[in-house]
């Protein structure tokens, strides 16, 4: 079980690092994929430590979920504020 759970600990980071930019041009992949990949895995991993009672490894995958989470709601707000806005012009 130890392995199992170092295995668990070490994928997450490395999918915690593929969700660049330049890990998703290299793979061929988008980022949003890899995102949503990385958040599946998350559930996962906390789904198999809450029944294994693994409870580092919870406290790890809760760390990384809310860092997750501060991710997406800051890239969100980054890319509302990149967006430019559109005027109304009103004809009279």
């Amino acid at each position: 079980m130890r392995y199992l759970v170092l295995g668990l600990i070490v994928a997450l980071l490395v999918m915690r690092l593929l969700r660049t930019r330049w890990a998703g041009k290299l793979l061929g992949i988008s980022r949003r994929v890899l995102e949503i990949a990385h958040l599946v895995l998350l559930l996962v991993t906390a789904l198999i430590a809450g029944i294994a009672e693994e409870w580092v490894l919870l406290g790890v995958v809760g760390a990384l979920l809310i860092w997750a989470l501060v991710d997406l709601v800051r890239g969100r707000r980054d890319r509302a504020q990149d967006r430019p806005r559109r005027s109304r012009r009103h004809s009279a």
